[in-house]
């Protein structure tokens, strides 16, 4: 084991052990606290030696009893994962009056092999969270009581950064090969797209470069939990790109190259919104037309209609179709005018005092209404395996869009929660963004467990964002590696 363990980081234990009859007191090194060790350790003990001190009426009575029960504590320890820490009972006859001194040893190699697999454990981060914040959350409270003790615990800080070198080395190796990635791309986009259309997850690269190099700044100094902030935003930032993308794909494939500046007039019309858009639009809440797309269900639930129509057309048509495979196609293909089409909200919702804030926003249906006719066509004849539509498909399509606008009027997009954004574009890439999304969501506020009081104030905080490193790392990869097959080169 190296050297560095002799130097174990530890602070002051803030809890103070009250005998009522004055037989016990925690002694020695067990005065401190060691960084991250489980609140439940120190519990128990008290609570063990408390149950003793009221039933033993003499200090023999009491010192005899506590040998007793702690040699049972010890033999559960080393039957449950808590194997690395022993407590002894040792008679301490200075002093005025005689004391049962609780000493607690760690043995530091078994408790470095704890912490690394809870940190690699499938238990989530905010429950590992959970762990880190019980053996520092009173640090302030204990600071606050004795000042001096900022500055001794200042030392313990640098002991802690030394021991958890490797895994910071490692978390920054991975996110500098990504941030190499990433500006590789970068580097090649302008070449690639500078006489053409850019798609919108190279029009965000440079603020996510920008954010992986924050998380760089971050871990150099310590402040593990902003960085799940940054990691959340970037999450966002890839969802609204992969999103959007997969509209302007499909848009693309119906129009001409000398019809590409259409493209600027539908981009606009999404990527015009301020905050105050969005929340005029997502207080809407007419039965035909909300005013946002909180979630993927939401998204499904308005093209119901559309997939019932679908399924019993294909049925008539003597073939068998799944829901799940019509859900699927129109997601895959659905274009910006047939987005808009189906799910904006008429400029009539918009109350009147509002209503020229959206002006240059909103798109007359009558527009969009042939590309997303062609777009819909392009859908039922991919759910049906056919090269050409037949007649019957046209006038299918037709009926369905008829439904879906009953009449020609102005409308602007819709609002998009950000489930919706992440929902899709997972479903759409098949990763798993709304897992990771959700667990960097909790340190957007400030809760007990997520805060970080004080920089490199665990080792097991910086083992646990080491192996998020790894998780986050890999799973923006397979994002870009995903996003380049099915939706643009990069």
């Amino acid at each position: 084991m190296s050297t560095e363990v002799k130097q174990w980081p530890q602070w002051p234990y803030y809890v103070v052990f009250k005998d009522e009859k004055d037989f016990f007191k925690i002694g020695g090194r067990s005065k401190y606290m060691w960084v991250d060790l489980p609140n439940y350790i120190y519990e128990i003990a008290a609570s063990t030696l408390y149950k003793i001190s009221n039933k033993a009426s003499t200090f023999e009575e009491a010192y005899n009893l506590a040998k007793e029960e702690i040699k049972k504590l010890n033999e559960d320890f080393k039957k449950a994962e808590f194997d690395f820490v022993s407590f002894q009972i040792r008679k301490s006859m200075f002093g005025k009056k005689p004391k049962i001194n609780l000493i607690i040893n760690v043995n530091p190699s078994k408790f470095e092999q704890y912490l690394e697999k809870l940190s690699s454990s499938k238990i989530t981060l905010n429950k590992k969270y959970s762990f880190i914040t019980s053996s520092r959350l009173y640090l302030i409270t204990l600071f606050m009581r004795s000042p001096e003790l900022v500055s001794e615990f200042m030392n313990s800080q640098k002991v802690i950064k030394v021991f958890v070198q490797r895994d910071l080395e490692a978390a920054l190796s991975i996110l500098g090969e990504l941030k190499v990635r990433l500006s590789n791309i970068q580097n090649l986009a302008e070449i690639k797209y500078r006489k053409r259309f850019i798609p919108f997850f190279y029009y965000f690269l440079p603020e996510t470069i920008a954010n992986i190099s924050s998380c760089i700044l971050l871990i150099k100094n310590g402040l593990a939990t902003a960085v799940y902030r940054e990691f959340r935003r970037i999450l966002e930032i890839v969802s609204y790109s992969v999103f959007l993308d997969n509209l302007l794909r499909n848009t693309i494939s119906m129009l001409k190259k000398a019809d590409y500046d259409l493209l600027e007039d539908y981009t606009n019309h999404i990527f015009g919104y301020s905050e105050r858009h969005y929340k005029i639009l997502m207080d809407i809440k007419e039965k035909d037309a909300k005013g946002s797309v909180a979630n993927l269900r939401e998204f499904e639930d308005k093209l119901k209609p559309i997939v019932e129509d679908i399924l019993t057309y294909t049925k008539l048509c003597g073939k068998s179709v799944s829901k799940r495979r019509v859900f699927k196609t129109i997601r895959e293909q659905v274009s910006f005018p047939l987005f808009y089409y189906a799910f904006g909200v008429p400029i009539e919702y918009i109350n009147e005092d509002n209503k020229e804030l959206f002006q240059y926003l909103a798109i007359d249906a009558e527009k969009l209404y042939e590309l997303s006719l062609r777009n819909l066509i392009k859908i039922l004849i991919s759910i049906q395996n056919k090269t050409a539509p037949s007649q019957k498909d046209v006038r299918l399509s037709e009926l369905i869009l008829d439904k879906i606008r009953g009449k020609s009027c102005e409308i602007v997009a819709p609002a998009l929660h950000p489930a919706f954004l992440y929902q899709y574009s997972g479903k759409l890439l098949g990763a798993n963004i709304t897992g990771p999304y959700r667990d960097y969501s909790t340190f957007i506020h400030l809760y007990p467990n997520t805060t970080q009081i004080l920089p490199f104030s665990s080792i097991l905080e910086y083992k646990v964002l080491r192996n998020e490193v790894e998780k986050f790392s890999s799973l923006l990869n397979e994002i870009i590696s995903k996003y380049s097959s099915k939706i643009f080169l990069l």
